[in-house]
């Protein structure tokens, strides 16, 4: 008696492997999803750190002897040339948020900090938590402190 080998797959083995690689690309798109969102939230943590760098490095050059600060919003944060941020007139830099990112809390008073010159202290010190939009749990805290230093937490 002749035995045959069933050839190739039957279509309940080609359905099962269909879905456990469904599985296993939709595991992998929502790891890659992720990693850009923080990858994005690093680098606008990193934009505003060097925009507040910037402004206390121009108030310390005593460039146009004017003091320099950053305004916040929600979406941006902003250079300044002295002591108020006026729309449209004191502007010297934008740096816009990734439409992922917000700048979810503002601990400075008129949302402002401006570095005073000879010593860069900042007026007033604070800081600013910059998070994932809808993600509470993932977030950065820019601090600016009196003496005019900036670093993440």
């Amino acid at each position: 008696m002749n035995i045959r080998a069933p050839l190739g797959f039957s279509l309940l083995e080609i359905v099962v492997a269909l879905g456990i690689l469904s599985l296993l690309a939709g595991l992998g798109a929502n790891a890659f999803f992720s990693a850009r969102a923080k990858q994005d939230l690093n680098h606008a943590t990193s934009e505003i750190t060097a925009l507040l760098r910037e402004a206390r490095s121009r108030t310390l050059a005593s460039e146009d002897g004017m003091p320099f600060g950053v305004f916040f919003l929600a979406d941006r944060a902003i250079l300044f040339r002295g002591q108020a941020y006026s729309e449209g007139e004191s502007a010297e830099k934008t740096v816009q948020m990734p439409p992922r990112i917000e700048i979810a809390a503002i601990n400075l008073s008129g949302n402002k900090t401006v570095f005073e010159r000879l010593l860069g202290n900042a007026v007033p010190a604070g800081d600013v938590t910059v998070r994932l939009r809808g993600d509470a749990g993932v977030s950065r805290v820019v601090v600016i402190n009196a003496d005019g230093l900036v670093y993440v937490e």
